[in-house]
């Protein structure tokens, strides 16, 4: 599947809004009712539509069908929060965030890892830091496992809802 797939950068695609919903209305929904979570969705689509404006707060990269508007992935690097910051262990860490596909265990998700790898390597980035949450672990703790190990600790109460806080297992992986 990864040969059928051209990784390029979001604001490169017509609408880049209206693009991106069905990849984040397929990845974040509500366990265990599978439910759209439409609040959480708003949010991540704006911090990262606002990366066009400002580029030094994020990057934001797409996985698409060659010749296509149709996306099958989104992923974005941005500079690490004091939180997350902690969990690294090297001078210039990056943090890989917003990491969702449309269809699960095609290689899309490990051709935009690879991507974010090597672009947070030729900027001088000294490590991949990363957090998920609760949300997410059935679906991108696995991911995150065979890519990165084991979880290096615990981000306490880093997420939150109306419904309360919850901590997010953090990865990180050194880049040479």
């Amino acid at each position: 599947m990864t040969s059928d797939i051209e990784i390029c950068d979001l604001f490169t695609i017509h609408n880049p809004r209206e693009s991106l919903l069905p990849v984040l209305i397929s990845a974040i929904r509500n366990p265990p009712t599978d439910e759209v979570a439409m609040d959480e969705i708003t949010e991540v689509l704006a911090a990262i539509l606002s990366y066009r404006n400002q580029p030094s707060q994020g990057y934001c990269v797409v996985a698409k069908q060659p010749g296509s508007q149709v996306l099958l992935g989104v992923m974005t690097l941005k500079p690490p929060d004091k939180i997350i910051r902690g969990f690294a262990r090297s001078e210039n860490p990056i943090e890989l965030t917003d990491a969702y596909v449309l269809t699960r265990r095609t290689g899309i998700g490990r051709a935009l890892v690879a991507h974010m790898e090597n672009k947070a390597r030729a900027d001088g980035h000294t490590e991949i830091v990363l957090v998920s949450g609760p949300r997410f672990r059935w679906s991108g703790w696995p991911f995150w496992r065979r890519l990165y190990g084991r979880p290096v600790g615990i981000a306490e109460r880093y997420f939150n809802d109306a419904e309360g806080e919850y901590d997010g297992s953090v990865w990180r992986k050194p880049l040479k």
